[in-house]
């Protein structure tokens, strides 16, 4: 499956609708990151094109955004998993312009849960957690801190 995102209104060209993709491609328009839509985007060059890619840390913030309708949890924590290395800069700017709480606690929960020591270097006092429980995943465990409900 090949995840593309993009700023509501904004529609894929038909040469690219048509193109008979060897995966499936899902296409969601959304204003995660607010007015910021080049926040976390980088520029890869290949050949004579060049197209914006999400960075690391926009792209796991973006698979959990799909959760759990359009993708799966151990697909959001094999990748946050891995991420051993993110920019905590960067993330404090994506989570401060992030307008979706679940994305944000849950997020929050998958990096604590792996440890990952640039988790320390955040001011997650600067970070607007919303207020109310949020049911991520029904029947799983609650998770006191973050407020939400995440896999057994």
């Amino acid at each position: 499956m090949l995840s593309l995102f993009g700023a509501p209104g904004t529609r894929l060209p038909a040469w690219f609708l048509n193109y008979p993709w060897p995966v499936d491609v899902q296409y969601t328009t959304t204003h995660l990151f607010g007015n910021d839509e080049k926040l976390g985007l980088s520029e890869f060059e290949a050949n004579s094109f060049s197209i914006e890619c999400s960075t690391p840390e926009r792209a796991i913030m973006e698979l959990i955004h799909l959760l759990p309708k359009n993708a799966h949890f151990e697909d959001a924590q094999l990748a946050m998993e891995s991420l051993t290395t993110l920019r905590p800069k960067l993330v404090q700017s994506l989570l401060a312009n992030c307008k979706s709480v679940r994305v944000k606690r849950f997020f929050m929960w998958l990096a604590e849960y792996n440890q990952h020591k640039w988790v320390e270097r955040l001011d997650v006092e600067k970070i607007d957690f919303g207020k109310g429980k949020r049911t991520l995943f029904k029947g799983g465990h609650f998770n006191k801190k973050y407020q939400i409900t995440v896999p057994e």
